[in-house]
């Protein structure tokens, strides 16, 4: 599958006047080691918001990775993803096929049911039949696998390259990308905007759900940062379960509890379990509260486009995919800077610049050459 991305001249009169209206622009070293800051409650919080969300409104050009590997990127070897089968696993796996046919590795996947976690540990029994120099998987939570397994790929000498919220590496399981300091950074620049666009004053409902590690994060990024930030903002977590969703329970739940409260925002922490909110909301008569929230996919992007959504979180699925790649080079080549794959790259994309992004969302659009030149290939 081949992705869209962004041509690096479109738009450029729009980027000019963004670039006019906003303070500096994304700085990786900052995202990944910033904790936020609490502005006094005798302070306006506006503008120190509006200058912190910002950098998020411009496009990205750099990815946060920048430490070269050791030694030259080797090639001829074979990499195993273990797919899920989600729309988010597939684009992920374009990403690394896509990254590894630039090195001369070769492609495998293995499928597995997130539903039967013995379908993962046989998975992970088999890629090892494949001769592989790593295998990655995203969003598996290391509780499920046993330790036999574990202990048949550290006989193997294989990495077991893993991207999940909350992880603690050991090995043979090694941080892949996109972890918690992904979520904290979305879930801190979501924040900025919205204290900047509501003026110091807005009340939001917060949609999440728990069984997910990753979206437990960025809530919680979120709530912390408006409440350190913003003594007259208010949010209020409602959460849903997995049973909810199955039972299409979570937009009737929504819509109901922003009838009855006076909410001016919507925050939604993946836009998956919420289809169809905006129509429902507008149905109910309470379309003009903001929807705003994690994780655009293209539904997202048309509805911000449309008008009906006002403000998401973006980031590349397929630089997820590159991201697997770099880590496992890294545990191969004995080389340093895995732990600055642990977030990518983030835009804000709202009403007024969406228009410079195409789908699947894939920025910056020469991710990819950045990547190779740290593995010298």
């Amino acid at each position: 599958m081949r992705r869209t991305t962004a041509r690096a001249t479109v738009g450029l009169a729009l980027i000019s006047v963004l670039v006019l209206s906003v303070v500096g622009t994304a700085n990786a070293a900052n995202d990944l080691g910033s904790a936020g800051f609490s502005a006094p409650a005798s302070r306006n919080p506006v503008p120190a918001a509006r200058a912190y969300a910002a950098k998020y409104l411009i496009p990205p050009s750099r990815i946060y990775q920048n430490v070269p590997l050791k030694t030259q990127a080797p090639t001829g070897k074979t990499f195993v993803f273990l797919n899920a089968g989600t729309s988010t696993h597939n684009i992920i796996a374009s990403g690394i096929q896509e990254a590894l046919t630039s090195i001369g590795w070769k492609y495998e996947q293995i499928t597995y049911s997130t539903a039967n976690p013995a379908t993962l540990q046989q998975a992970m029994l088999n890629a090892l039949t494949m001769n592989p120099a790593a295998v990655g998987a995203s969003g598996v939570d290391p509780a499920v696998i046993s330790q036999s397994v574990l202990n048949t790929y550290g006989d193997a000498g294989v990495p077991f390259v893993l991207s999940n919220c909350p992880l603690t590496p050991k090995n043979p399981i090694f941080a892949g990308p996109q972890l918690c300091a992904g979520e904290q950074i979305a879930g801190r620049a979501l924040a900025n905007w919205f204290i900047a666009d509501s003026l110091g004053t807005g009340k939001a409902l917060l949609s999440n759900m728990p069984a997910y590690g990753v979206l437990v994060e960025f809530a919680s990024a979120f709530q912390t940062e408006v409440a350190a930030k913003c003594p007259a903002c208010s949010v209020e977590k409602i959460e849903f379960s997995l049973q909810q969703f199955s039972g299409q329970q979570v937009v009737p739940g929504l819509v109901n509890k922003i009838r009855s409260g006076s909410y001016g925002y919507l925050v939604i922490d993946n836009p998956i379990f919420s289809t169809g909110i905006e129509n429902a909301l507008k149905a109910a008569g309470v379309g003009s509260v903001k929807v705003i929230g994690r994780a655009a996919n293209d539904a997202t992007i048309a509805n911000l486009k449309s008008g009906s959504a006002t403000a998401f979180t973006a980031q590349s699925y397929f630089q997820v995919g590159y991201g697997f790649v770099d880590s496992a080079l890294r545990v191969i080549t004995k080389s340093s800077g895995i732990t600055k794959n642990a977030a990518l790259p983030i835009m804000i994309l709202t009403q007024k610049n969406v228009g410079l992004v195409n789908t699947p969302y894939n920025l910056p659009a020469d991710a990819l050459y950045q990547y190779k030149r740290l593995w010298k290939r």
